[in-house]
């Protein structure tokens, strides 16, 4: 409760002034406390919970949740179970090809998250131990669509129109996700949509990518100096997604997805 009650996370919580989906993402290793955080945010109006096993950051592994919980894939499935029982909304996650190159359990994990109910997977195609460094291994993210039968969100390294276009055609998975390579660029949804329909892609001239950019700018006047700073990377690539239509086909899909019955 004290940290739902933080200024910096409690700007982070359901707006009932944004449109839907909005999708709120939890992190942590207790089952009990991680239920009770996706029920408090179903109750303020979530539409989904996605649950964060893929973070490598060092504040966040040593409270051994994030990426650190690939090692224990028991907790792991504690976790899914306490958390799509503890609410009737669709519970998703993100997770990392394994901890370390030596023990790529992605495959594993994906397994179990389909047995518990989980209804849609992102995979970063990196492991823990590796972070943001080296190349993206894409073969465990279409080994993992080959097993399980749940949508696939494939992410790490998808900078271009034909990046994109690749590692769709080598994963196999039913779509993408896009974080740093929208940071500066955040037109590249709409690039990577025209690309994949028809081979081609416009790059915007410099006047409409600087009035795109004053708008998120714009977006950020009611916020104090420090958490404009502190929210804009994130915001700012979410945003211009969103008016390019970028996340239309993912909030579609979120919204059709069956909600889950408590008995």
């Amino acid at each position: 409760k004290e940290l739902w009650e933080k200024e910096r996370l409690r700007l982070r919580q359901v707006k009932a002034n944004v449109s839907s989906p909005q999708v709120i993402q939890i992190a942590g290793s207790d089952p009990g406390i991680m239920a009770q955080c996706a029920r408090h945010n179903a109750e303020l109006g979530a539409d989904a919970i996605d649950i964060n096993m893929g973070c490598p950051a060092k504040k966040v592994m040593k409270k051994a949740a994030g990426s650190a919980l690939l090692r224990d894939t028991d907790l792991v499935e504690r976790i899914l179970r306490a958390i799509v029982g503890a609410v009737d909304i669709p519970v998703t996650l993100k997770i990392r090809t394994g901890w370390c190159p030596e023990s790529r359990n992605g495959v594993e994990v994906a397994k179990i998250a389909e047995d518990c109910g989980i209804q849609l997977l992102t995979v970063h195609g990196r492991t823990r131990e590796c972070r943001f460094k080296g190349a993206v291994e894409y073969d465990t993210i279409a080994a993992i669509k080959q097993a399980v039968g749940i949508p696939i969100v494939a992410n790490g390294d998808i900078d271009s129109p034909e990046r994109a276009q690749q590692v769709l055609h080598h994963t196999g998975a039913d779509a993408l996700m896009i974080g740093r390579g929208a940071q500066g660029s955040p037109w590249i949804f709409r690039q990577i949509e025209q690309f994949l329909e028809d081979g081609t892609f416009q790059t915007p001239r410099r006047r409409r990518a600087m009035r795109l950019r004053s708008v998120i700018c714009a977006s950020f006047t009611s916020f104090t100096a420090n958490t404009a700073a502190r929210f804009m990377p994130a915001n700012m690539s979410m945003a211009m997604s969103r008016d390019l239509r970028a996340r239309a086909s993912l909030c579609r899909h979120l919204t059709q997805l069956p909600r889950r019955r408590n008995n």
